[in-house]
Order: structure tokens, then C-alpha cells, then sequence
């Protein structure tokens, strides 16, 4: 199987999650179940501003390299899971490309219980 996506970008689609990367095609070291794919992003579908549902791309990249860039998955053998190639030259794979080579956020800021409270008192 891994073979014949070497150098492709896919979709996997496993029922519970959706990601969009490279596969890699070395053997894993968990075993033969497992896949690993680099450069992931989550594939998320979200209604629009118009109210359609859209595929929302969000890479698993974030500020100060708290994971890295790879996911592992374990695929037994009677799971059924669905693996699309993306083209490319389609737009999913260029919105892909974009995703992962936009600029990342240097800090994520959280509002404080302070913060949250005077919310309404302005």
C-alpha cells in the first residue's frame, strides 16, 4: 500500500479523524499496523459564512514546537479507513501548500479569570 503513495499528499479518512500529509513509506517501528504521516494537518469539516460545509485545513504545527511533525496512526487490519490523492494541480492541495507554509503564531495569549470577569463592566 505505501509504496504506490510515495511523493503524494493524501487525505486519510479514518471515521473518527481526518488528516491530510505525506505518508511516509519506511517501515514504523510500532509494527506493520501503524502508518506514520508527515507534515499533518487536521481536515475539519465547518459550516461557512454562508452556512455551507467546508473543509478547513489546520496544520499541527504550533508555537514553540510542542509536537513535531508527524502523527502516528494504528490501522488494524479490519478497519476500514479511506485514502484520496490529493491533485496537484487542484485546489485542496494548494490550499494545503498554503496552510503549511503560512506564518505560525509566536504566542498564544489566554485571557486570565481577571480578564474574563471585567468583560462585561466596560
Amino acid at each position: 500500500m505505501e509504496k504506490m503513495y510515495k511523493d503524494e499528499v493524501i487525505h486519510i479518512d479514518t471515521g473518527a479523524r481526518a488528516y491530510i500529509g505525506k505518508l511516509d513509506i519506511s517501515d514504523h517501528p510500532m509494527g506493520a499496523d501503524w502508518i506514520r504521516i508527515k507534515d499533518p494537518a487536521e481536515a475539519v469539516m465547518v459550516k461557512n459564512q454562508a452556512g455551507h460545509l467546508a473543509l478547513q485545513i489546520n496544520p499541527i504545527d504550533y508555537p514553540h514546537k510542542n509536537y513535531r511533525k508527524f502523527v502516528d496512526m494504528r490501522i488494524p487490519a479490519d478497519q476500514q479507513i479511506e485514502i484520496r490523492v490529493l491533485d496537484k494541480n487542484g485546489e485542496l492541495y494548494k490550499v494545503y501548500n498554503n496552510a503549511m507554509n503560512a506564518q505560525r503564531a509566536t504566542r498564544i495569549i489566554s485571557p486570565g479569570t481577571a480578564d474574563i470577569i471585567n468583560i462585561g463592566k466596560n
